[in-house]
C-alpha cells in the first residue's frame, strides 16, 4: 500500500512540476533595427547596445533606434564587429576597414590608408 501511494505522490510531482518560462524580446525591422541580420552586438560605456548589421549600425537605448549607414559616414554598411577602442571609441569592423565613433560624428578608416606612412 505504501507503494502505491508513493507511486501516485511521484505521479502527481511530475504532472504539476513546470518547466521554467524564459522571456524573450525579438526586435526586427519593424521595431526600428536597420536590418534583420545581426553580425554583432556591443554595450558601450553609457549603456547602450550597438547592433552592426548587414544594413548598418543600430544603436539602442532602451526605447528606440537609432541607425547609422554609408550615408552617415560608415565605411561599409555590412559590419561585422564592434568593439571599444584604446581611446574609448567605439570601431566597427567591416571590410576595406574601421569606422570610429567618437561620440558625436563617425570617421572611416580604410586599410590602404592606414597602411601608408
Amino acid at each position: 500500500m505504501k507503494k502505491l501511494y508513493l507511486l501516485l505522490l511521484a505521479c502527481w510531482l511530475c504532472t504539476s512540476l513546470q518547466a521554467q518560462r524564459f522571456g524573450f524580446l525579438s526586435w526586427s525591422t519593424s521595431e526600428g533595427l536597420a536590418q534583420s541580420q545581426v553580425r554583432a552586438i556591443e554595450q558601450d560605456n553609457l549603456g547602450s547596445l550597438w547592433i552592426g548589421t548587414f544594413g548598418g549600425v543600430s544603436r539602442f537605448e532602451g526605447q528606440k533606434f537609432n541607425n547609422f549607414s554609408k550615408q552617415d559616414g560608415l565605411l561599409n554598411n555590412k559590419v561585422n564587429t564592434i568593439f571599444q577602442a584604446e581611446n574609448r571609441d567605439l570601431a566597427f569592423g567591416s571590410i576595406g576597414g574601421l569606422t570610429f565613433f567618437d561620440g558625436r560624428k563617425l570617421k572611416h578608416t580604410t586599410i590602404d590608408s592606414a597602411l601608408t606612412p
